[in-house]
């Protein structure tokens, strides 16, 4: 082991912490172990909105709700969760539809894309010919 033989050749735990990207702490415990540290994987574990991520799919698609209205609606469906993680869930999911919707858009009407990119390109700004505010 890299670890004990370089204790051994007189390093010190600070030095072999930063060499093997360990804490001090760490280059000791194993400086002194007779085996090779083990790292195992751990599966996933399940979050609590699984059961309800395809609804909040549905909810995200019809309309823009905020995180605390989907905590509200949820709550309703009896899901103990917190504001935190369902902000995450809505954000994950939002930034999943708009890459949808974009990728649709491009493929739909290649043309507007173009146009819309000439003038943020040019104006610096999100607007059409028409000075009328795009989403970008």
């Amino acid at each position: 082991m890299d670890i004990r033989n370089d204790y051994k050749n007189g390093l010190s735990y600070t030095e072999i912490g930063k060499k093997h990207n360990v804490d001090w702490r760490t280059a000791k415990k194993y400086a002194y172990s007779d085996q090779k540290p083990k790292y195992e994987l751990t599966d996933p574990k399940p979050s609590k909105l699984d059961p309800y991520k395809h609804q909040i799919d549905l909810w995200l698609e019809k309309a823009p709700y905020s995180a605390a209205q989907i905590l509200e609606k949820l709550e309703e469906l009896g899901c103990d969760c917190k504001y935190t993680i369902v902000s995450r869930m809505a954000i994950l999911i939002l930034f999943r539809i708009r890459q949808i919707t974009a990728a649709e858009t491009l493929k739909s009407n290649p043309e507007t894309v173009k146009k819309r990119m000439m003038i943020r390109n040019n104006s610096q700004s999100c607007r059409d010919e028409n000075r009328q505010l795009l989403i970008c």
